[in-house]
């Protein structure tokens, strides 16, 4: 080897411990380059942090909206207008349904997050609704876009009373006292809806056979109550499912497969509405999710 060549070689050597010691996550424990690892670096967090409250989310989720709306209307285009001389083939259809239903399903969560934002700016649109006609249609729409199977049993039936009967012969019940059956609050009809969905489709995910809903309404306020009879929840992490992200593992007797979003969404709602959303649960014996709320949102 020459003087030119050592030298390069030396120079190459330098370079690599430069690499080394600037990106240490590549060699600790022997892990290889190229290969992603997490480190929880007090450096890594503060930059995370940092990064997340310059983020104008709402900005964020207006630009995802237009997007999400075109895949949304281009699927139905194709659903709707097939030439009937060229009909979709059944596994076309399929595809194509699918991806209307996860477009529907990010539109709804883009739409969550921003009454939520909505929410802490202090912004309400409030009018007066029939909750009970609120959670009728809330619960056939969560049937749809969870158990697409069920709700195309259903497609063709005429009525909101036949298709409610139908769904009690599947287990999945929607009942109301007297008190609450022809009752009007004055609330934002918006959030409320998006409180209900996010209780119903928890309650969906869990179920085993029933799933039960009832609307109750004392003392100037209503109740909103939903019963699984899924594996329960342990008392010690009735408040960890309420919060942003968290995910209580199995073994405790819930598995989320979500991001961990819905329930801290419904609860943070119900609360900017004057509520308060609560759970009795206990392990092997399902859970039972109230949400209660003024019938007039508070001045």
């Amino acid at each position: 080897m020459n003087n030119g060549e050592r030298d390069a070689h030396m120079e190459n050597k330098r370079n690599d411990s430069d690499v080394s010691a600037a990106c240490p996550l590549d060699s600790i424990d022997g892990v290889p380059h190229g290969i992603d690892r997490e480190v929880n670096s007090p450096n890594t967090c503060a930059l995370e942090d940092h990064f997340f409250r310059e983020v104008n989310i709402e900005f964020l989720v207006h630009e995802l909206k237009d997007p999400v709306s075109v895949i949304e209307t281009g699927a139905h285009l194709l659903i709707d207008k097939q030439d009937s001389q060229v009909p979709l083939a059944d596994r076309q259809k399929r595809i194509l349904m699918r991806i209307l239903r996860n477009a529907q399903k990010t539109r709804e969560m883009l739409g969550e997050l921003l009454e939520v934002g909505r929410a802490q700016a202090v912004c309400f649109h409030c009018r007066s609704f029939q909750p009970l006609r609120t959670i009728q249609h809330t619960l056939i729409e969560v049937v749809e876009s969870c158990d697409p199977d069920l709700f195309e049993q259903m497609k063709t039936m005429g009525g909101m009373n036949e298709r409610l009967a139908f769904l009690a012969q599947k287990g999945i019940r929607l009942d109301a006292t007297s008190a609450a059956e022809g009752i009007a609050i004055t609330q934002d009809e918006t959030k409320f809806r998006y409180i209900v969905g996010n209780l119903i489709k928890n309650g969906f995910s869990y179920r085993r056979r029933h799933l039960l809903l009832n609307l109750s309404c004392q003392h100037e306020r209503i109740t909103v109550s939903v019963r699984d009879d899924g594996p329960g929840i342990a008392p010690s992490h009735h408040e960890a499912i309420f919060l942003r992200y968290k995910q209580v593992a199995p073994h405790v007797g819930i598995a989320r497969s979500g991001h961990g979003l819905g329930l801290a969404i419904a609860r943070i709602l119900t609360r900017s509405m004057g509520g308060d959303l609560v759970v009795e649960s206990e392990l092997g014996q399902g859970a039972l999710f109230h949400m209660n709320l003024p019938k007039c949102f508070p001045d």
